[in-house]
């Protein structure tokens, strides 16, 4: 709304239903009308009337009138100067006419006065289409602060439940990690004492020492000749660090078995660590690593221990 008073639609909304409409152009040329007929009474004419006829001045019944040489009046039937002055005598005395100014200055004065209550309407109009559209902004802004506030709640939960289950799911994989590694920790833990109790039951069923590593590939060797004779020629595969002491006891790797010495032949292997040892035959490869032989017996242990 400007300072002018005038309201512009872009700004307010205005209900059509509570809409007044303040015609004092009609009212002012009502009121002119009026004042033109009473003008118009008052200097002696009529207006005219809404058929179109004018009435013309009232007919009053006189006999003829002669005037003599000195300006008297002389009746054609009445000659009498008495007759004439009564009849002088009966016209009754106007009274003054209110001044044209004066009707002027009054219509002026009411024209005003409607202007004034036309102005003074227009101002009600003015503030009520004021109050309408604040309370209508107040409305509109109080239902968009809600929807607002409730779209940005709802993101807000969305956005804080992921959250929680990203923490959620990082404290998982942390706590997982966690058991991996006591698990794998607890493993190399118990894996010595796992290769110490089945090195413990593998002499007490053997009677072989393993304490010393150096006899222990000779009899690994000496073992797996006896179950696999008739192969023809042996090719056995030890260790850089098992090779010296393994070709000092070719011999004994045969003894017990009714395999010829010169079928036999020791080959020092890279790719083997200690203890650990691979013989080729004609029937086949064998593996008799001390790694291979305590696995199976692992696997033998828990065959006897399994219950159906």
């Amino acid at each position: 709304m400007s300072n002018g008073g005038v309201l512009k639609s872009g700004w307010v909304v205005v209900n059509p239903a509570n809409t007044r409409i303040i015609d004092s152009n009609a009212r002012a040329e009502a009121r002119l009308k009026e004042l033109a007929v009473e003008l118009a009474r008052q200097c002696g004419e009529e207006p005219d009337f809404a058929d179109g006829f004018t009435q013309g001045i009232n007919a009053v019944e006189v006999a003829e009138l002669i005037r003599d040489g000195e300006g008297h009046i002389i009746g054609g039937e009445q000659d009498s100067g008495e007759e004439v002055k009564g009849a002088e005598a009966s016209v009754p005395e106007q009274q003054p006419k209110p001044a044209y100014e004066e009707l002027v200055a009054e219509a002026q004065a009411q024209i005003e006065e409607m202007k004034q209550e036309a102005l003074a309407e227009i101002e009600r109009a003015r503030v009520q289409a004021v109050e309408e559209g604040r309370n209508q902004g107040y409305q509109e802004g109080f239902e968009k602060g809600q929807n607002d506030g409730y779209a940005q709640g709802h993101q807000d939960g969305l956005d804080s439940v992921s959250e929680a289950r990203k923490q959620a799911l990082a404290e998982a994989d942390k706590k997982i990690a966690a058991m991996e590694e006591e698990y794998q920790q607890k493993l190399n833990e118990m894996e010595p004492r796992f290769i110490d109790t089945l090195t413990g039951i593998y002499e007490h069923l053997f009677h072989v020492s393993l304490k010393n590593s150096r006899e222990l590939i000779v009899y690994l060797i000496q073992n797996t000749m006896r179950n696999i004779e008739g192969g023809g020629t042996y090719l056995i595969h030890v260790s850089k660090e098992d090779y010296p002491f393994a070709s000092m006891q070719k011999r004994e790797l045969i003894k017990g078995t009714n395999i010829a010495l010169e079928n036999v032949e020791l080959l020092e292997d890279a790719t083997l660590g200690k203890n650990e040892c691979m013989i080729e035959t004609g029937n086949g490869v064998f593996d008799c690593s001390l790694g291979t032989q305590l696995e199976a017996l692992n696997e033998e242990l828990r065959l006897l221990s399994y219950e159906p």
